[in-house]
Parts: C-alpha cells; structure tokens; sequence
C-alpha cells in the first residue's frame, strides 16, 4: 500500500486533470500509469502508437537519467522495449 499512497500522492501534485504534466516527474508518473492501466484492465488490447511514445519517454528518461548502475540500466531498457 505504501507505493500506492505515493504514487496517488505524485499523482495529485504533478498530473494535470487532462493533457500532458509540465514536469518530468508528472509525465513518468502519468506514463506509468497509463501503461499499467492499459496492460491489468486491457492486457494491452488497445496498444498502439500512443502506448509506443510513452513506454520510449519512460525508458529513455530512466535510462539516461545516469541515476541507475549499469546492469539497472539494461534490465530497465529490457523491461521497458519488450514486444
């Protein structure tokens, strides 16, 4: 539940009612969210280029944020990119 609290919380602050956040925080956040919405209430039914963009901005901001090790680095890039 911890996580969910937060997540709720950064929700809240960062995430606009509608349209894209100002801030990096709120889009990851907002891409997370939509990512995992569309895969656990739709197993990934309604997939498409909108999906693409925001699983390429997740990956790429975590990848080159230089906050992760390596090997961090390459199981994020392979979570992220799998079909």
């Amino acid at each position: 539940m911890q996580y969910f609290e937060e997540a709720r919380d950064l929700w809240r602050t960062y995430v606009p009612r509608r349209g894209q956040a100002e801030s990096v925080q709120g889009e990851l956040i907002r891409a997370v969210e939509k990512l995992r919405d569309e895969a656990q209430r739709n197993g990934n039914g309604n997939w498409d280029d909108g999906f693409e963009i925001l699983a390429r901005f997740l990956r790429d901001t975590l990848v080159n944020s230089g906050l992760f090790a390596p090997p961090i680095v390459e199981q994020i890039d392979c979570d992220v990119t799998r079909p």
